[in-house]
C-alpha cells in the first residue's frame, strides 16, 4: 500500500473494550455488562465474537471505543439534561458555597463544595467532590471568575433540577475572559429587577437596598426547631418582602437598614393576601454588597408613575398618581375565613384615564377621608381584573399614600 494512503490500524482487545465501557458507564457492573454482551451474541446467532459483540454493546450505550477528534461544538447550560457523561461547560461563577465534610458508609471522610455558574442560557449548581475541592482552592475560583468544568456528569435533583457533578475524572480551570471564544454575560447581567418578579420562579436573583429588618424568630416544627427572618428590600422598580428560613438566617441576622444586598436563587411565592414574596432556603445565597455608612439612611429611588391608561392586570409594585374624582366611603366585607375587614373605593384620574382603587384595612380609613379633588400618589400597589373585566388597583400592606401639592394658579 502506498505510504501516502496508508491508514493507521486501530485494534482493541476484549478487556480494553470492557474497561472503556465501565469507565464511561459507572451505573453498570462487570457482571451486567457481560450479560449484555452475551445477549448481543445470541441476537447475532453467534456470528459475532466477544470483541465484536462488546463493540456493538458499546455503540448501543453511546460509548466511543476509538478516540474522537476534538469537537469545538459548545454545550450550553440550557442543553443539560440528567444522566449525561463527559460534559464540559464554561460559565461565570455566581457564588461559591462553603465546603463540607461527610462520612462515607465505610467510615472514610469525603469533601463536597458547591458553586453556582451561569452562561447566557441559564444557571446550574455544580457539585465538586473530594480532591477536586482542593483544585477549586488551588485555581483560586471566586465569584465573577469564568471557569471551565470538563469531564463532568449530570444528575437530577430531588426537586427536578439538573445538577452538574465534578468527580475524579473532572477538571476545573480558570479562563481569562479575553480567551473565551464566545461571550459570557457579565456578573450583574444575572440579576433582575424587583418589578420583574413572577409567581413560582425558583431561581430569582436580584439586588436591592434593605429598608426594614425584623428580628429572627424561632418556632417549632414536627421535625424540630425552625427559624425565620423577614427583611424589606427595594430597588428603583419596587419593594418586596424577603423571607429567610432556618440556617440561612445566619447570613442575614447582622444585616442593617441601608445595606445593599444580593439575593441568589430566591423562590417567588404569593402570601395569604396575594402579595409576592421572595423566599430564601438552603439552596439560596444572600450576600452584603455594601454596608450602610454611619447612620442608616435608605436611598429614595425616584420611580416614575405609570400612566393609568397603561396599567394592565397582574402587575406589582406600581406607582400611580392622580386626582380623586370619586370617593364612595368605607364598607365592611367578610372574607372567606369569616373575618371582617374594611374596604374603601375611590376613582383616581390622570391625563390618560380613570381607574377604580380598592383600599383595604388601614388604607381604607385613610383614603376614605380625602375629598374629591385631592391629588395623591400611591406607591407599591397591585393591579387586577375587577368586575366587568375592567382593570382595578388594590392596596397591599406596604402601600404608601402621599398627598401631592396642587399647582398654584395666578
Amino acid at each position: 500500500m502506498d505510504s501516502l494512503t496508508e491508514k493507521k490500524e486501530l485494534s482493541y482487545d476484549f478487556e480494553t473494550i470492557v474497561k472503556k465501557i465501565l469507565d464511561e458507564r459507572k451505573d453498570l457492573t462487570r457482571e451486567k455488562l457481560f450479560e449484555l454482551i452475551e445477549k448481543k451474541r445470541v441476537e447475532a446467532k453467534n456470528l459475532l465474537n466477544q470483541e465484536g459483540a462488546a463493540f456493538l454493546v458499546a455503540s448501543d450505550l453511546g460509548v466511543s471505543i476509538f478516540e474522537k477528534p476534538h469537537l469545538t461544538t459548545r454545550m450550553r447550560i440550557e442543553d443539560l439534561i440528567p444522566n449525561l457523561n463527559d460534559v464540559t461547560i464554561v460559565g461565570r461563577v455566581l457564588t461559591v458555597y462553603d465546603s463540607q465534610e461527610f462520612t462515607r458508609p465505610d467510615g472514610s471522610k469525603g469533601k463536597l463544595q458547591r458553586m453556582l455558574i451561569g452562561d447566557e442560557t441559564g444557571i446550574v449548581e455544580v457539585y465538586v467532590w473530594n480532591e477536586k475541592v482542593e483544585e477549586l482552592a488551588k485555581e483560586n475560583v471566586q465569584v465573577d471568575s469564568i471557569v471551565k468544568v470538563e469531564h463532568a456528569y449530570t444528575r437530577e435533583s430531588i426537586d427536578g433540577r439538573v445538577e452538574l457533578h465534578a468527580g475524579g475524572r473532572s477538571k476545573i480551570s480558570l479562563l481569562a475572559s479575553h480567551l473565551v471564544e464566545y461571550e459570557i454575560p457579565y456578573y450583574q447581567d444575572f440579576f433582575k429587577k424587583i418589578g420583574e418578579m413572577k409567581k413560582g420562579v425558583k431561581d430569582f436573583n436580584f439586588t436591592g437596598v434593605v429598608t426594614r429588618v425584623f428580628p429572627v424568630k424561632e418556632f417549632k416544627r414536627v421535625s424540630g426547631e425552625g427559624k425565620v427572618q423577614r427583611l424589606r428590600v427595594k430597588d428603583e422598580t419596587g419593594e418586596v418582602n424577603l423571607v429567610v428560613w432556618d440556617n440561612q438566617t445566619e447570613e442575614t441576622k447582622s444585616i442593617q437598614v441601608g445595606d445593599q444586598i444580593e439575593v441568589l436563587r430566591g423562590t417567588v411565592k404569593e402570601n395569604m393576601i396575594g402579595e409576592l414574596e421572595v423566599h430564601v432556603g438552603k439552596r439560596s445565597k444572600v450576600r452584603v454588597v455594601s454596608k450602610a455608612e454611619g447612620k442608616p439612611e435608605v436611598e429614595e429611588f425616584l420611580v416614575k408613575p405609570t400612566p393609568i391608561s397603561q396599567i394592565t392586570p397582574d402587575r406589582r409594585n406600581l406607582v400611580v398618581e392622580g386626582i380623586i374624582t370619586g370617593n364612595f366611603g368605607v364598607r365592611e366585607v367578610t372574607l372567606k375565613d369569616g373575618s371582617k375587614v374594611k374596604v374603601a373605593e375611590i376613582l383616581l384620574s390622570d391625563d390618560s384615564g380613570e381607574i377604580k382603587v380598592s383600599a383595604w384595612r388601614e388604607h381604607a380609613d385613610i383614603l376614605s377621608r380625602f375629598p374629591v379633588g385631592v391629588k395623591i400618589r400611591l406607591k407599591n400597589v397591585s393591579s387586577k381584573v375587577g368586575f366587568g373585566g375592567n382593570t382595578e388597583i388594590t392596596t397591599i400592606s406596604q402601600t404608601v399614600i402621599e398627598v401631592l401639592p396642587s399647582k398654584k394658579t395666578s
